[in-house]
């Protein structure tokens, strides 16, 4: 059984694409103040506390997720892909969490 696609408006879709591309840059920041070991890259405000490398991996997941969702009609693949990073990103909250 197909699901009823609703019409999607173009502020939308511009808007999905506009935060996916924010979180992804910022995910890729801090992963290279982790891999420069440069403090004020770490972190997503000066003075703040450091972002972990997982969390920006895990945001970077949910950024590529939204891309691939955004639009009207999302193909299979995509779906699949943007899932699978659902999953990684579950699984790195999950492992996250059991460390605490």
């Amino acid at each position: 059984m197909e699901r009823n696609q609703q019409p999607v408006s173009r502020g939308a879709v511009w808007h999905a694409r506009l935060v996916a591309i924010g979180v992804l840059l910022l995910a890729g920041m801090v992963l290279a103040g982790w891999l420069l070991d440069q403090p004020l890259l770490k972190s997503a405000l000066p003075g703040q506390v450091a972002m972990k490398a997982n969390t920006a991996v895990a945001f970077a997941l949910a950024a590529l997720a939204l891309w691939l969702l955004q639009g009207g009609a999302v193909r299979p693949w995509r779906q699949r892909v943007a899932l699978g990073c659902a999953v990684v990103v579950a699984a790195l909250g999950a492992v996250s969490l059991t460390e605490y």
